[in-house]
């Protein structure tokens, strides 16, 4: 784990909702801070002392993938904590006055649902499978021709095996 972080306060700029979040940055000013001593109350603290802030509403960071993440207590900044490293060590915040619109964004705890998740269509990663095939006595005739139903019967044991592995391969990823 990294020792220190740079700290990068952008305030006084706009908000662009559309098509996708973002910040027009005014003024930015960075303190370097040891990373265990970063805390969401003396984020605040400097935002409102520091910055002219009256008071802050919401607290945003960029993410590692320049995401905007919303923190809302404690919690948020040991999530951030985690993704501290030498590729991440410039931390980005912004902060929300009382008087301004909130914005959307996601909350940070849950960074790891969003970045990790992926789409499976098919997926077999199993020993064996169980697949049983019954020939149904004919219905119907005609003339003939006769039709024969069959049904697949795919045990429900199968599927929630396979995607408990999807799930459990992508926790393990994380």
């Amino acid at each position: 784990m990294i020792e220190e972080v740079d700290i990068v306060f952008n305030y006084g700029g706009n908000w662009v909702i559309s098509p996708k979040l973002g910040y027009s940055i005014k003024f930015q000013h960075t303190w370097y801070y040891n990373t265990c001593l970063v805390c969401y109350d003396d984020l605040c603290e400097a935002f409102t002392s520091k910055f002219g802030f009256k008071e802050v509403q919401q607290l945003l960071v960029t993410g590692p993938s320049g995401t905007y993440y919303v923190i809302e207590d404690n919690d948020g900044i040991k999530t951030l904590q985690y993704l501290f490293s030498k590729d991440f060590k410039v931390i980005n915040f912004y902060a929300i006055d009382a008087h301004e619109l909130r914005v959307y964004a996601t909350n940070i705890i849950y960074h790891n649902l969003e970045s990790y998740s992926v789409d499976v269509e098919a997926a077999l990663d199993c020993d064996y499978t169980t697949f049983k095939v019954k020939t149904l006595k004919p219905k119907h005739t005609c003339g003939d021709s006769l039709l024969i139903h069959w049904q697949l019967i795919i045990p429900w044991r199968f599927i929630l095996r396979m995607k408990f592995k999807t799930i459990q391969n992508t926790l393990s990823k994380t």
